[in-house]
């Protein structure tokens, strides 16, 4: 996201100030106009009647991750009456009181809280975003928790920020296109935002 907000701005001739923050605290000063633009917003119906929203530049698969020797979840209909860790305001935190578990969730601030949480054994399992999960629990060496190959969700992935900010959303949509155009955004999506585990097949 980085990478991709700051090739937008390069090529936009745009000035940006990137903010890390657990997420929780990004939508509260979003919400607040402390921050103009959020690079990394799922979209959602429920949101879009709040938020304005760019084209979106990939779809990330959503699953449930479970620890090694557990049932391993595949849809939300099989969570009924567990322990569910979700990341505060994510999408997956809004699925989940969506489909009626608001009194089974336990909150993270991080994605890398969630697992830590779930390896530790604080709930029975997580739901999260695929490729970021198996990042952090490779990075961190986690051998007790096994992702999920299921997608409960596939949300678009996009820019987006509130109604007083719509020109600046233009801007941003329209240097994602440029990019697009260019090449630019396939190699920035090769690197970051693809398939996390490498392909093992040749082209023979």
């Amino acid at each position: 996201n980085v990478e991709l907000t700051r090739a937008i701005a390069e090529h936009m001739g745009l000035t940006v100030e990137i903010v890390l923050s657990p997420w929780p605290e990004i939508i509260r000063d979003f919400e607040n106009q402390t921050i103009d633009i959020i690079h990394g917003l799922f979209y959602s119906v429920a949101r879009d009647e709040q938020i304005n929203f760019s084209q979106p530049h990939t779809v990330i698969n959503h699953t449930i991750v479970s620890r090694v020797g557990d049932p391993e979840y595949t849809n939300l209909e099989e969570l009924a009456g567990l322990e569910i860790i979700v990341m505060e305001e994510d999408i997956m935190h809004d699925l989940a009181i969506d489909f009626g578990y608001a009194d089974q969730l336990v909150l993270a601030e991080t994605l890398e809280d969630v697992l830590q949480k779930l390896s530790e054994g604080t709930a029975d399992c997580a739901l999260v975003a695929q490729i970021p999960a198996s990042f952090w629990i490779e990075k961190n060496k986690v051998k007790n928790l096994t992702v999920g190959n299921s997608s409960v969700l596939s949300p678009d992935y996009c820019y987006g920020t509130l109604e007083a900010n719509d020109d600046l959303l233009m801007l941003f949509s329209e240097g994602l296109a440029a990019l697009k155009s260019t090449g630019e955004y396939r190699a920035i999506y090769d690197r970051w935002l693809g398939v996390y585990e490498p392909t093992e097949m040749n082209f023979w």
